[in-house]
């Protein structure tokens, strides 16, 4: 889902695995792990970070496509 063009869908991959990372990463603290075993975890989940807010999107709204588009842009006027 990372690759896909589309900006939206690669904000909702990027924040998905930032809560499977932040997961794995309590796992590897909890367990106590030694940092050579446990350092991959934590590096994906700041590149993760970077991704999700280099796509985050200019409106909340736009990660509901169906919502968004049932959004009128301006009031219609009533005539009568």
């Amino acid at each position: 889902m990372l690759v896909i063009p589309d900006r939206r869908t690669r904000f909702l991959a990027a924040t998905t695995l930032m809560f499977v990372l932040t997961g794995a990463a309590t796992t590897h603290f909890i367990n106590h792990d030694p940092a050579v075993e446990s350092w991959a975890a934590p590096t994906h989940l700041v590149i993760m970070g970077i991704l999700a807010l280099a796509n985050w999107p200019a409106d909340w709204r736009h990660l509901l496509p169906a919502a968004a588009g049932s959004i009128p842009r301006s009031r219609p006027r009533i005539v009568g």
